[in-house]
């Protein structure tokens, strides 16, 4: 007989040289990262990323505890934390069956496995019974099941009750059916085996004897035990914590500007983020929802930030419709993904035109075609319609999302002045340098973060005001900063808010119209392959990018068509509640002159004779009078012997009669000849030669302006490059050293000195 306790009592010594085992339930690394309001929403453990949601008992269904000792130790409340019988069992069976049937573990024991990694040897289990042994020794029963609902694993990195039920059910631990509550129980016996998502089947299985056992133990009716198990699960498979799965992930793994959770002796951490609880849910249920109709055109994933304008605090955050989604890549986040950004950095391009080349919304532009040099070779841009529409008001390219003209203008700016202003608005992965780029910039060719296109226009809604983003209640606040003159943001925000303006292209009572003024821009990046539309007001800014993590492109999309339905949504959501609506975004009421009357195929101001016209308000407006349209009557005609004419500068000519512009009305082009000028490369201009690119693909387009009809002959050191006609572009090889160009048509000749390095 002493020999059969003689095991026990070595037992029992050893727990008690454990010591104290209350302290390792907390010591395990942790960061609880709560809302904006104080509300918990996930508890990050350990550097597996284990989500968890605490949950008090007080706030635990009442089905939950009497379905896990059905499941797991219906004897939990009388056996010290290790259950003889159980344990005699399991040896039979194993004996029985040559293999191990059932473990024989109890709750307590399973606690226990949590504080240390046990090996699968006696020693391991000798371990566990002690640790198990000593918990009971230090804890109530509640407490022990407490900290086994709050720490055991119910699937994939998913840790504790809270957590479980949200994820699959879509509800708080307290809201659980006899039938959830069962299958939950049901699930910790083996996770993976057992998975909802692979195998509903087999824990529906398991569900129904756990309920089973629950009846014939005393711990539910019959009659509500048949009725859970005629009840279907109806899980929620693919929901997030109310946290947002891959901000609380970025968030502890310090990809938000904070140091991660710290070691496993460290105590838990506590982020207070700026998120809001109820508009992250919100949101996350659209980009879900959003996401069945991405099949149509071949999309998969979905990516959405929300900010507080004013503030530049994060409100809603979602990486992904489905962190687990594996065929979609869902475990990527797309808030911090590198892509390629379309047409939505040309807002910031016409703001640097407005400051720098004192450019307004009625400038004309050219759209014309034109080669232009990029580190590939020559670069001939083209609009989304592809024809050219020759001479565009800055208001109509930027909210028709004209490229040629965005393309022209970055090229007059310099690649270094619109790459430096790009960084200082914090693209701060833009890290190549110009020559790189090129003026091809203006287009997206580089790539950006959905975080950093949200900031950047949240800089604008705030006159050029550039705050870092607020991910933590408690991170420092700092001065704004100013990137961008309030007078080119204010101008830039009236006219993407304008749906006039950009109903050409996109028409009108689309998805990027709300109920209020919305300043908003489309994107879509080469090949297809990204969706984006940011929009801001003066309360929020939301940015959206649909598209696929494996940059595969999509079919039949836009940034409009494929983002903007989900833009409008979560636009419409974020502006629930947050203040009444402005009434004129970018404007200041009272704080422009009254507006004028612009010709709108000029662009300057109106006339008589001027046959379409806009009024125009803001802090530039043009100042000379429209001279391209006139009246012209014989000299003894009545007024209704007259006709219209319209007369366009000579750089138009080609356009105007290629694209049909002669009709019904006089078109000329300006009678004075145009003076031979050199255009490309502007006196002493200094050239690279990037070492990373081929020489074969370095060029420099040379251009020139003259009057049309003549060719202008390039030579370059004496020897002749080539001799064009209109639009008067040459291509000339890169070559090291100083060098002179000369042009010359019919008399004239002009001359000017360059140097590449």
């Amino acid at each position: 007989m002493f020999l059969l306790l003689l095991p026990l009592l070595a037992l029992l010594v050893h727990a008690l040289c454990l010591g104290p085992l209350a302290p390792e339930l907390a010591a395990r690394a942790s960061t609880r990262v709560l809302d904006r309001a104080g509300l918990v929403l996930a508890e990050v453990r350990d550097e597996r990323f284990e989500l968890a949601l605490p949950v008090a008992r007080a706030e635990l269904s009442p089905w939950l505890e009497p379905a896990l000792l059905a499941a797991e130790d219906s004897r939990f409340h009388w056996h010290p934390g290790v259950d003889p019988l159980a344990l005699l069992r399991a040896a039979g069976q194993a004996a029985r069956h040559g293999r191990v049937v059932s473990g024989g573990s109890t709750i307590t024991q399973q606690l226990a496995r949590t504080l240390f990694e046990r090996p699968r040897t006696l020693a391991g289990k000798w371990r566990e019974l002690a640790y198990a042994l000593r918990l009971e020794a230090e804890l109530d029963k509640g407490e022990i099941l407490q900290a086994y609902l709050d720490r055991v694993a119910f699937g994939p990195r998913l840790r504790g009750v809270g957590a479980a039920s949200q994820w699959y059910f879509d509800k708080p631990a307290s809201a659980l059916s006899l039938g959830e509550a069962a299958a939950l129980a049901a699930l910790v016996q083996a996770p993976s085996r057992l998975d909802p998502e692979r195998h509903p089947e087999r824990l529906g299985e398991r569900r129904d004897r756990v309920l089973a056992r629950m009846a014939r133990l005393g711990l539910a009716e019959p009659e509500a035990v048949e009725r859970a198990r005629r009840t279907p699960l109806g899980l929620h498979r693919g929901h997030v914590l109310p946290g947002g799965y891959h901000f609380v992930r970025a968030a502890v793994s310090g990809r938000l500007g904070v140091p991660a959770a710290g070691a496993a002796e460290a105590a838990p951490a506590l982020l207070e983020t700026t998120l809001d609880g109820r508009l992250q849910r919100e949101v996350e249920q659209l980009v879900l929802g959003a996401s069945a109709r991405f099949a149509d055109f071949r999309a998969s994933a979905a990516s959405v930030l929300v900010l507080d304008t004013a503030s530049a605090e994060v409100l809603a955050y979602v990486g992904a419709p489905d962190p687990h989604a594996q065929a979609a890549l869902g475990q990527n986040d797309g808030v911090l993904a590198l892509r390629q950004p379309g047409s939505t950095l040309k807002p910031f391009v016409y703001a640097l035109g407005m400051m720098d080349l004192g450019l307004h919304a009625a400038s004309l532009l050219p759209d014309l075609e034109r080669r232009f040099l990029s580190p590939r070779g020559q670069f001939l841009p083209h609009n989304y319609d592809r024809r050219f529409h020759g001479p565009v008001r800055l208001a109509q390219a930027l909210a028709s999302s004209l490229n040629v003209p965005a393309v022209e203008l970055a090229d007059q700016l310099g690649g270094e002045r619109l790459l430096g202003a790009l960084k200082d608005l914090g693209f701060s992965h833009l890290e190549q340098p110009a020559v790189y780029y090129g003026p091809a910039l203006a287009l997206g060719v580089g790539e950006v973060q959905l975080a950093e296109l949200a900031a950047a226009y949240a800089t604008l809604a705030r006159g050029g005001l550039l705050q870092p983003l607020r991910f933590f209640r408690t991170q420092p606040r700092v001065a704004a900063r100013r990137v961008l003159s309030e007078a080119a943001a204010r101008s830039v925000l009236a006219i993407l808010a304008d749906p006039r303006e950009r109903a050409a292209t996109f028409g009108r009572d689309g998805p990027l119209e709300l109920d209020r003024p919305v300043a908003v821009k489309t994107g879509t990046s080469k090949g297809n392959r990204d969706n984006w539309v940011i929009g801001t007001t003066a309360e929020r800014t939301v940015a959206v990018w649909v598209g696929n993590f494996d940059g595969s492109p999509m079919l039949r999309s836009s940034g409009a068509s494929g983002a903007g339905p989900l833009f409008h949504a979560v636009m419409d959501a974020a502006l629930r509640g947050a203040g009444a609506a402005v009434a004129s975004i970018g404007v200041k009421a009272g704080a422009d002159p009254a507006p004028v009357s612009v010709c709108a195929e000029s662009g300057l101001l109106a006339g008589p004779a001027c046959p379409h016209r806009l009024a125009l308000s803001g802090p530039a407006v043009p100042r000379e009078s429209c001279s391209w349209h006139r009246r012209r009557c014989a000299a003894e005609a009545s007024s209704d012997d007259c006709r219209a004419s319209e007369t366009l500068p000579a750089r138009y000519a080609a356009w105007a009669h290629a694209s049909g512009r002669v009709d019904a009305e006089t078109l000329e082009m300006r009678g004075e000849p145009a003076p031979l000028r050199i255009a490309v490369p502007a006196a002493g201009q200094r050239f690279s030669i990037d070492p990373r690119v081929s020489r074969v693909q370095q060029e420099l387009v040379l251009r020139a302006e003259a009057q049309t009809g003549q060719r202008v002959r390039f030579e370059i050191d004496g020897a002749l490059v080539c001799e064009v006609g209109a639009p008067f572009t040459c291509v000339w090889p890169l070559a090291l050293g100083a060098h002179r160009l000369e042009v010359s048509a019919g008399a004239e000749r002009r001359s000017r000195s360059f140097r590449v390095e």
